[in-house]
């Protein structure tokens, strides 16, 4: 920009050299700006847009004044004239606005600039957000797809009812084992079920429906599948125990395997160290249970540990455990509770 030390170099203009409109590369100029800041504003949140339009309406002031004091100046030569027409004091005061429009001019850089640093920084912080925001959004979308975090239910065919699994093992063979009950008009019924994927499972066929829950289920040693609970009738709850060598045919074994059935029902499965069989519960009608304990060494037969029921603990016993040669067991004692 031309800088105008003295009124006597000011030149009078007619109206063939009027000064001309704002130029095209002016008008492209504001045009870029708007539209930068357009795009900008739709990136930022409420907040970020009201500071970017403040700092921005602050450059826009700075860059019309800028571009136009030169016009401001000439207008003043037009109408002013010669220094020789005009008084002294006219001549002193354009002097003096000519000194004061160079330091407005100086301090609308120095703002400008100071402008153009916070819309740097601002332009930082978008940038950090928006690269958080895409950390945020690739974490979320790692956590959805992840196996540990989605998961589907299976489809159980021959059934419209949902069962309710207490027990799940996998067998030797690779084959998923999942064992419970399933609620229909006639009450709670044993379920078994079995997979090969996980996905598609299929009720294994006892021949009979019995009524009841199967609580746990275990693989020994030898590859047999075992698995427990409880079935009801008329007389009560009794313990039931059936075993299986392919996960698909299932014998009642045990105490009573098919006649007189111990009264309780078995809660846990283990085998020790040794390579015995144990199976724990409860022993007795409900709220006069005694604690229930059987061993096996083939998971065929199978007998009662421990003392005589009226010298027994009362309670039952729901979680067994194996540690360094020792077994550990757990429950309840008295109880006074709905099954």
């Amino acid at each position: 920009m031309e800088n105008f030390a003295s009124v006597t170099d000011l030149v009078p203009l007619d109206d063939a050299t009027a000064p001309p409109p704002l130029t095209e590369k002016a008008q492209k100029a504001f045009g870029v700006i708007a539209n930068w800041c357009e795009t900008q504003r739709g990136k930022a949140d409420e907040s970020a847009k009201r500071q970017f339009l403040i700092i921005w309406g602050l450059l826009g002031t700075g860059l019309v004044l800028l571009l136009t004091l030169p016009l401001i100046i000439a207008y003043i030569d037009y109408y002013l004239g010669l220094e020789e027409s005009l008084p002294r004091v006219v001549v002193a005061e354009a002097k003096a606005a000519n000194a004061q429009l160079e330091a407005n001019q100086s301090e609308m850089k120095t703002v400008v600039k100071g402008a153009l640093g916070a819309v740097r920084e601002l332009q930082d912080e978008i940038t950090e957000a928006t690269k958080d925001l895409h950390k945020s959004e690739a974490a979320r979308s790692t956590a959805i797809t992840s196996p540990l975090a989605v998961w589907t239910r299976p489809k159980i065919a021959g059934t419209d009812s949902s069962p309710t699994v207490f027990a799940l093992i996998s067998a030797p063979d690779g084959t998923l084992i999942a064992a419970g009950s399933v609620s229909d008009r006639g009450g709670s019924k044993v379920l078994l079920l079995r997979s090969t994927d996980g996905i598609d499972w299929t009720p294994v066929q006892l021949g009979v429906q019995l009524p009841g829950a199967i609580h746990a289920l275990m693989a020994a040693p030898d590859g047999t599948l075992i698995a427990a609970g409880y079935v009801s009738d008329r007389g009560g709850e009794k313990a039931l125990l059936l075993r299986s060598t392919d996960g698909v045919d299932w014998t009642p074994v045990g105490p009573g395997a098919v006649g007189n059935r111990l009264a309780g029902r078995i809660y846990s499965l283990i085998a020790a160290p040794d390579g015995t069989l144990i199976a724990a519960g409860s022993e007795g009608d409900f709220g006069e249970e005694k604690v229930l304990l059987l061993r096996s060494t083939d998971g065929v037969d199978w007998t009662l540990v421990g003392p005589e029921v009226g010298e027994r603990p009362t309670g039952w016993i729901s979680a067994l455990i194996a540690r360094d040669g020792t077994l550990i067991a757990a429950g309840g004692g008295a109880r006074n509770r709905r099954a």
